[in-house]
């Protein structure tokens, strides 16, 4: 589980990668924050960005790789039984089942699976 440390203006709450650019955005006082980089979340304790994701992991039955749940391949493990990184064969209706289901449940447009994507919604 991977997390990225933030930093967020205290007087108009944006977040920024870099400390400096926060001082610098209102010059107010920072305050240390941490973004869970599977779902984007940002928390303010690290205790909560190292469990956010961390127990929604779904491994492939097939492969053994883990995903998170806002990836496609966990849609496609629960429609077909496996990953598109291990087997990257469906039939139609399970192809288009992943997909419909996978915009729904994350509320993203654009991910494929012909295309290769990974349906992570965080693109680091």
């Amino acid at each position: 589980m991977a997390i990225k440390k933030l930093y967020q203006c205290s007087s108009c709450d944006d977040v920024h990668d870099f400390e400096c650019d926060a001082e610098d955005c209102c010059q107010p006082e920072v305050y240390e924050v941490w973004q869970c980089v599977d779902c984007t979340t940002i928390h303010d304790e690290k205790a909560k960005a190292d469990t956010c994701c961390s127990a929604g992991k779904v491994k492939c039955p097939a492969c053994a790789r883990d995903y998170s749940p806002s990836e496609i391949a966990t849609i496609a493990i629960d429609v077909a039984g496996h990953c598109h990184t291990c087997n990257p064969i469906f039939t139609v209706e399970q192809h288009h089942e992943i997909e419909s289901q996978h915009e729904l449940v994350n509320n993203a447009l654009g991910f494929s699976l012909s295309r290769g994507d990974s349906g992570s919604i965080s693109r680091w």
